[in-house]
């Protein structure tokens, strides 16, 4: 939850008023969080609105007077009405601090940022004691992304008022935008600890428990954060995140279902259930799920980018790389759907424009295994397995550790002859794996270049009782036997092959020219 702000009645009795100031923090399903505001009773605020009125009619030059009828405004909202209050309380009093601290607020909330820092500035000049517009004068830093100044205009309010929580809370969002997880921790501790009641400090350190692969702990957090505060969606949202990661998919859609009926218009919830719908390949209602997400936000990169992956999967390359284009051109800087366009690209055996997205996607994120991996797929395609190898162990620096990845580079291994680097990675995924029969296979073809056909008819004969062993496996056993010189063991297999109904009409010719190549270099043995 992003930057609460204090406005002042009277600085010896400041009152509560909280804004709404929008910071982008962290990407993918991480939320931009939103803030309360504190309204008084409806009937209240009329009976105070009447007072102050009646108050300035009775003494119109009191500043005071017309500061407190601006407060007022300014919580109904009642923005421009608050504006005129305030500036007339400073055409009264120039040396009154409260009403500038206050009318920068509304320029905040009507987002005039350089009117705002002014008004926040000539508060300060005034009152150089007074902490509020230093944490307000943050917000707007923050808002301009420029942190290390935001960073000294919290760490100012906390010297003038170290009891305040609000700005020990923005200088840890802050310092997580700037990655640095241990110190914003400590900044929302330390909001926590003078203020237990608050929300949003313990929403935000859920975020970074989620950053750090704190699982349970950011669990913990937001469901603090639900405790106090029932009605806010986000935490909800970012709960479902969390159950999303540690596989509970179920808890995860029930935490966005919740989100969504708190804030039918809020689009991330509707985006992350689609993610689960499509991980689940309920492919219908992914694409409901990530078209409402973007009939409620069309300008949010990522339901496009997830709905362009459905599109991908069911075969309607035009439509995946329609929404991909979208999600690229809302955010050029995001590399997800460049490395799907690639996916797409490569699919098509478009080799150059594949290779130009995974590039691309690489350049904006050189941590991301999957690009890499890609690209190492093209370069195999088209024979440039050196570059492919670098592709590939590229990605296995990067994290990958999937058995296609190291699978993948064996076999380019394997392509430029160096044997004994390829051997060993398919004796690693056949451990890896026992139950994936072309492992061994490759392994076996192998040893049988190397002359071991000992063991490479062992191998074989165990990757041909895989369920997905390969259709050849009985001809390279056939190899083997006679490279064994178990002639007739080789012509029984080739014998049962020419009985067995094969749907590959290959398999049955190839097994009768072999079979007759092998008698008649019996017959020629003979002779």
């Amino acid at each position: 939850m992003f930057n609460k702000e204090k406005g002042s009645m009277k600085k010896k009795n400041k009152k509560l008023f909280l804004w709404l100031v929008l910071l982008a923090f962290s990407v993918g399903t991480d939320i931009v969080a939103s803030v309360d505001m504190t309204v008084g009773n409806a009937n209240s605020l009329e009976s105070d609105e009447s007072f102050w009125n009646d108050m300035i009619k009775k003494a119109p030059l009191n500043a005071h007077a017309h500061f407190s009828l601006g407060f007022i405004k300014a919580r109904k909202e009642k923005w421009d009405e608050a504006i005129v209050c305030y500036e007339k309380a400073i055409q009264l009093d120039p040396f009154f601090a409260d009403p500038w601290y206050n009318l920068g607020l509304v320029k905040s909330k009507k987002q005039k940022w350089d009117e705002a820092v002014s008004c926040y500035e000539k508060a300060i000049q005034l009152d150089p004691s007074y902490a509020s517009p230093w944490n307000n004068l943050g917000n707007v830093k923050a808002k301009k992304q420029k942190w290390d100044e935001a960073v000294s205009c919290y760490e100012k309010a906390i010297q003038l008022d170290s009891s305040d929580p609000y700005p020990w809370n923005n200088l840890g969002l802050v310092k997580a935008k700037k990655q640095k997880w241990d110190e914003a921790v400590s900044c929302y501790e330390k909001a926590i600890q003078l203020d237990s009641s608050d929300p949003y400090p313990w929403y935000n350190l859920g975020l970074v428990k989620d950053k750090k692969q704190k699982w349970d702990e950011a669990i913990a957090c937001y469901e603090k954060a639900i405790q106090l505060d029932p009605s806010d969606p986000y935490p909800w949202n970012d709960l479902g995140v969390v159950k999303d990661k540690i596989e509970k998919w179920d808890e995860a859609i029930v935490c966005y279902e919740k989100a969504i009926k708190l804030d039918p218009s809020y689009a991330y919830p509707w985006n992350n259930i689609g993610v689960i719908k499509a991980r689940k390949e309920k492919w219908d209602e992914a694409i409901a799920c990530y078209e409402k997400a973007i009939q409620l936000d069309s300008s949010d990169p990522y339901p496009w980018n997830g709905l362009g992956f459905v599109k991908y999967k069911i075969e309607k390359w035009d439509e995946a790389i329609v929404c991909y284009e979208k999600a690229i051109k809302l955010d050029p800087s995001y590399a997800y759907p460049w490395n799907n366009l690639g996916l797409v690209k490569a699919r098509r055996e478009k080799w150059d424009e594949a290779i130009a997205c995974y590039e691309k996607a690489i350049q904006l994120d050189s941590s991301d295994p999957y690009p890499w991996n890609g690209l190492g797929f093209v370069k195999d395609k088209i024979e440039k397995w050196d570059e492919a190898i670098v592709c590939y162990k590229k990605a296995i620096g990067k994290g990958a550790n999937d058995n296609q990845t190291y699978f993948n580079l064996a076999n380019s291994y394997f392509m430029i002859k160096e044997l004994d680097k390829a051997q060993k990675i398919y004796e690693k995924l056949t451990n890896r794996d026992p139950n994936n029969g072309y492992y061994p296979y490759n392994l076996g073809a192998i040893l049988f270049i190397k002359g071991d056909f000992a063991r490479a008819l062992e191998t074989l004969i165990r990757s041909k009782n895989m369920p997905n062993a390969l259709e050849q496996t009985p001809l390279s056993i056939v190899s083997c036997l006679e490279a064994l010189g178990r002639i007739n063991e080789a012509k029984e297999h080739l014998q049962v092959l020419l009985e067995y109904n094969s749907p590959y009409g290959w398999l049955k010719k190839t097994a009768q020219s072999e079979l007759k190549r092998l008698e008649l270099a019996d017959e020629h043995e003979k002779d």
